[in-house]
């Protein structure tokens, strides 16, 4: 038994290295030799030596006759050194062949002057069709106006209009009188006599109103408080509504000045700057208004 197990070992080794060496030469791929290149047809334009025979006529006897079929151009015309369009890459170029076999690269004619046609404008040039006016022209500023004030002291103006003309600015100074709110009336009336007003006086004593009664203009008002807001002022009034007492209110101003105004002319993109400063004054406040139409 050991022998027959001996033998069919050798016989599996045997048949291992067949099967392996078998494999091993299918791999081996053999590729046929590359054919020659033809090396003169390869030869760059500007690599054409003097002293190269070229017959005329024939399109490969030389660089230069190739590049003249590539272009449509016939090698007698590269042999009687006559200008040739040459194809390089993605440009066109002119190439004078001379006597020596010399290939010469000139400037690309202009087609508009060879056509007869006007020249195309060079870089940099405005058209001459009338286009260039409207080039030049640089597109419209978006502007907004404001009118900031009132400044109320010297210094506060002089140190406002350096900041002004130190932002490039256009302004300009108005000089007038400024109306200040001083304080909102709320009242009853009026009456065309204080007599007249008693009932109404009498009914804001049951409900505990304070008030009191004051001429104006020979007439009787009964007053039902004095308010510096005038959003509190409205409210007092919807208050006594409800109640049903036919309230107003009376807004009375006190005129100041003159003081000086500033009407500013910006760009909208400045306009955040323009909020941000501190005139030096608190009642100095910044106002937008409708720009005025360019003369």
């Amino acid at each position: 038994m050991k022998w027959v197990a001996a033998l069919l070992m050798v016989a599996n080794v045997l048949l291992f290295l067949g099967v392996s060496d078998r494999q091993v030469e299918s791999a081996v791929v053999r590729s046929d030799a590359r054919p020659d290149v033809n090396r003169e047809s390869m030869r760059l334009l500007k690599e054409t030596e003097a002293g190269v025979d070229r017959e005329p006529g024939n399109g490969d006897a030389s660089p230069a006759g190739d590049g003249a079929s590539a272009s449509g151009v016939g090698a007698d015309a590269a042999g009687d050194g006559l200008p040739a369009t040459v194809l390089e890459g993605d440009d066109v170029a002119l190439v004078t062949i001379d006597s020596d076999g010399i290939a010469r690269r000139e400037a690309e004619p202009d087609n508009d002057a060879a056509s007869g046609g006007s020249p195309s404008p060079a870089a940099g040039e405005a058209p001459a069709d009338g286009s260039a006016e409207s080039a030049a022209l640089a597109p419209a500023t978006d502007l907004s106006c404001y009118r900031v004030g009132p400044f109320r002291n010297t210094n506060d103006w002089e140190a406002a209009v350096a900041w002004v003309d130190g932002q490039g600015w256009t302004w300009e100074q108005v000089r007038s009188e400024s109306r200040e709110l001083r304080a909102v009336r709320v009242y009853i009336g009026p009456y065309e006599s204080i007599g007249a007003a008693q009932p109404t006086i009498d009914m804001l004593k049951d409900k505990d109103l304070d008030h009191f009664v004051y001429l104006r203009e020979s007439q009787a008002r009964i007053s039902l408080g004095y308010f510096t807001q005038e959003e509190l002022a409205d409210k007092y009034v919807d208050y006594l509504t409800g109640l049903g007492i036919d309230a107003r209110s009376q807004p009375e101003y006190r005129t100041l000045g003159p003081f000086d105004w500033m009407d500013l002319s910006i760009d909208s993109a400045m306009r955040r700057g323009l909020g941000n400063h501190q005139w030096g004054d608190e009642g100095v406040h910044v106002t937008e208004k409708p720009c005025q139409p360019a003369a």
